[in-house]
């Protein structure tokens, strides 16, 4: 019938490239877990003298799912590599483990204890970053507007101007609370830190 082509099936050898990835992958899975292990250890080695951090975890991540011994220096590796990629309370862990494990006669003893004192520097460096930032919080009070003592009364069914301008300044404050996230606010939100004022006595408290 015209219009209608044959297709002939090809095997899976003939694809260009497959047998070499067939054939590579095979040999991978022959190794035993013990082999696996050192192999990967080697790999995670050379990830991280080339500073391939997301290469190294990679490997990290296979090792773990292996179930086998590891040699101490996996967890050295691992503290390093979560400590290059962000992970600081991760890294600590495995650093100390590394620590109780090796213990001073251990390859990366030295290095460790450099590591561990860097993730502690850097957590007191983000604490005062976090303490400085505390005491910038200022709260801005604007302008009420052109509108009278007797319209506030008013407005707000106060008995006296002091009650009125107390209440007043109360609703402002409530619109200039300060928000931790202030990009999105949701309705109804309450405020990290409200400001609220108090008239009494002839004193005013904030």
């Amino acid at each position: 019938m015209k219009g209608i082509k044959s297709h002939t099936c090809r095997s899976p050898w003939q694809i260009p490239g497959l047998w070499v990835l067939l054939f590579f992958f095979s040999h991978a899975q022959a190794l035993t877990p013990e082999h696996e292990t050192r192999r990967l250890m080697l790999a995670t080695e050379e990830a991280i003298e080339e500073e391939q951090w997301q290469q190294a975890s990679e490997y990290l991540n296979r090792l773990q799912g292996l179930g086998t011994d590891k040699p101490p220096a996996y967890l050295y590796y691992r503290g390093k590599v979560m400590l290059e990629t962000g992970f600081e309370a991760k890294a600590l862990a495995a650093l100390e483990n590394y620590i109780e494990e090796a213990g001073e006669e251990g390859q990366y003893y030295t290095d460790t204890l450099k590591m561990i004192t860097r993730i502690e520097q850097q957590g007191a460096a983000a604490a005062q970053s976090a303490e400085d930032n505390q005491g910038e919080q200022v709260a801005v009070i604007e302008p009420a507007g052109t509108g009278t003592l007797k319209g506030l009364k008013q407005l707000y069914l106060a008995d006296s101007d002091a009650q009125a301008l107390e209440v007043h300044l109360n609703t402002l404050l409530g619109l200039a609370g300060w928000y931790r996230d202030a990009r999105i606010v949701k309705a109804g939100a309450v405020p990290d830190i409200h400001y609220r004022v108090t008239a009494a006595q002839g004193q005013i408290k904030i």
